[in-house]
């Protein structure tokens, strides 16, 4: 243990870091020694340095809301910590119970239970099974521990007259504050590799990264594929990527996906919902038929188009194929051909402008603009909003030019 701490210290001393910071790293060291080891050995942190400064790592990201789409990219994600030391694990002290997890609902928390790191993946797979009827998964807790918690769950739901549904959410906050401890272990971690082959570290880096891109605050956006990109002649089409680990209903968009898809400030984009935004999932059941079914009698009563949603306690998702049909409705083709020939299969959104770009390129006026507007290409995602495909403008403006009209 000397040897390791002289070792960390004179490394900590190469690195130009002052007397106070040195001690102050040591120092923090030998706390998380003392809270991990029943002998308080730095060897034995030497051994796990990597998982335990990942775990340090992920509470920094320090709290996570999850609903029925989201846990299971958290379940996913969690179980990957246990996979990250298979080495046999030395005498430990007891866990601490450091992890707070509640229900949410109606934007109020129930507090469930505290919980340590090493089984907050078992918690959140109960959690799982009870609130949104998931199959149930292995589990490392014991019968005792699991009934405790599946009795807190069934307490909060019964006091409080909550239903288990898909519209209930999960909150964990991370107790810890642990910012300057996560620099020391940082610290402590480079010091080790300096002692390893260059590429040792790589899949660690890897996790590293992921921890901090790819957690379950990361991954609720960007489930779809671009499967045609818009051009003058055909609509934009999206794929749903991943559904069958979201709904089996195809609802994989947010509010954020919609404004890269409509190319749309989020301001808008909540215009054009407010317009058209349906919610159908007041039931504990919510599939094919529902979805159907809704969409077809908003449309016939209110003659308009419908954006279908399904609401859980901490965000809308909204389905694919009725985003598609969103598209194809509000893309407008005219080919203008007949006056000369025009490339309507240009994609990429930097192929249209808005109506002021517009009237730029023809050089006419709002009048004349507008007399001719109906025979143009266009999509109008909101009426406010309209863009203009610039190739078939530019051809145009050649006709203006000749004084020839259409």
């Amino acid at each position: 243990m000397a040897d390791l701490r002289k070792d960390f210290e004179e490394w900590l001393r190469k690195q130009n870091n002052s007397s106070s910071t040195i001690e102050q790293y040591i120092r923090r060291i030998d706390k998380i020694c003392r809270e991990t080891y029943q002998n308080c050995n730095w060897n034995n942190l030497n051994e796990e340095i990597f998982p335990v400064f990942a775990q340090y790592t992920e509470y920094a990201n320090k709290e996570y809301y999850l609903d029925f789409v989201t846990i299971r990219y958290a379940l996913d994600y969690f179980k990957t910590f246990s996979q990250i030391n298979n080495k046999p694990s030395f005498q430990k002290n007891k866990k601490i119970a450091d992890i707070k997890i509640s229900l949410y609902h109606n934007k109020s928390n129930y507090f469930l239970n505290t919980v340590n790191f090493e089984n907050l993946y078992d918690y959140l797979g109960i959690l799982n099974s009870i609130l949104y009827k998931q199959p149930n998964q292995q589990y490392k807790l014991d019968y005792s521990q699991r009934k405790e918690f599946e009795n807190a769950i069934a307490s909060v739901l019964d006091k409080n007259a909550i239903k288990p549904s898909r519209k209930l959410a999960i909150h964990i906050v991370y107790k810890k504050s642990v910012s300057a401890t996560r620099i020391a272990l940082s610290k402590y971690y480079l010091f080790q590799q300096t002692t390893q082959p260059a590429n040792a570290y790589a899949i660690n880096e890897l996790f590293l990264e992921n921890i901090r891109k790819k957690n379950p605050n990361k991954t609720v956006n960007g489930h779809y594929t671009i499967e045609k990109q818009i051009s003058g002649k055909n609509p934009l089409v999206i794929n749903a990527a991943n559904e069958r680990d979201r709904l089996d209903i195809n609802f994989t968009l947010t509010k954020q996906d919609l404004t890269q898809i409509f190319k749309l400030n989020k301001d808008t984009v909540s215009k054009l919902l407010d317009k058209a935004k349906f919610s159908n999932n007041h039931t504990s059941k919510y599939d094919e038929e529902d979805y159907i079914l809704a969409k077809n009698l908003v449309k016939y009563y209110t003659h308009q188009d419908v954006i279908i949603g399904f609401d859980t306690e901490i965000r809308t998702y909204y389905n694919a194929d009725n985003i598609n049909e969103y598209l194809r409705k509000h893309h407008h083709h005219h080919n203008n051909s007949h006056i000369q020939t025009i490339n309507y299969t240009k994609e990429g959104d930097r192929h249209w402008c808005n109506r002021k770009k517009a009237l730029e390129i023809l050089g006419i006026g709002k009048t004349a603009f507008y007399a001719h507007s109906y025979k143009f290409t266009y999509i109008d995602y909101t009426s406010y909003t309209t863009k203009y495909y610039i190739p078939e403008l530019k051809i145009i403006k050649k006709r203006l030019s000749s004084k020839i009209m259409f």
